[in-house]
């Protein structure tokens, strides 16, 4: 398909539908104390070419850059649309064909929470040494055109101060810091390469197969944990 290039999105204009989108919200809901999600559907970035895109760059504190034609080109921090400039840390959920229509949106998506984790990359330096060898080994994906090591505080960056309570949760349940330190930083989630759907509308009719609902979730899990 090609009803719209994955080079230009989130478009100029999607940018700045998303950014509006994040200011609405921030001013109308509560922070949460966890993570929250951005679903991404294909059909839907077709239509407003990527705003929801824009929209959680946005509440990152991250911002597209796009050359003279309009192709994203890269990725920078900004102070975000939160007050005080803070991050929110977001995790973003695509559907299959979100996959195969966009797939350099997700390693700009992966890119970004990682920018925004570098921003507090020296506080963390600081204020967790035991953390460093984890923290480089997370922000080894972000190529060195990224990087801007950066000293915000915890306090306004939920993305840094979340990194640090998974990994150092990761590395005391014996875990090595090449590992512990990635797989803190995973916010892109979808199904596996070839797969579509979370298969729970089917499971749900089949109400003899399962006993609680804990178990549609491990099936939804099972089916769009694939990072």
């Amino acid at each position: 398909f090609h009803a719209l290039g994955g080079e230009q999105t989130p478009t100029r204009l999607a940018w700045t539908l998303g950014q509006q989108l994040a200011t609405d919200a921030v001013a109308t809901e509560s922070p949460p104390d966890d993570a929250e999600a951005v679903i991404l559907w294909a059909s839907d970035t077709v239509r407003d070419e990527g705003a929801m895109v824009g929209f959680g760059l946005a509440l990152l504190g991250v911002e597209p850059v796009w050359n003279s034609r309009g192709i994203l080109k890269g990725i920078r921090s900004t102070q975000g649309v939160l007050p005080g400039g803070g991050r929110r840390d977001v995790t973003f959920v695509t559907s299959g064909l979100f996959r195969d229509l966009f797939p350099n949106q997700l390693v700009w998506l992966d890119r970004a929470w990682l920018v925004a984790l570098d921003a507090s990359s020296e506080t963390i330096r600081t204020q967790h040494p035991e953390l460093v060898p984890a923290l480089e080994a997370a922000l080894a994906r972000l190529d060195s055109p990224w990087r801007a090591p950066g000293s915000e505080s915890l306090d306004r960056n939920q993305v840094a101060a979340h990194w640090v309570r998974d990994a150092t949760a990761k590395l005391n349940a014996g875990a090595e810091a090449a590992e512990a330190g990635p797989s803190a930083s995973l916010r892109v989630f979808g199904n596996a390469p070839g797969g579509y759907g979370a298969g729970i509308n089917r499971l749900a009719e089949r109400s003899g197969a399962w006993d609680t609902r804990m178990e549609l979730a491990d099936a939804w899990i099972l089916r769009m944990g694939h990072a």
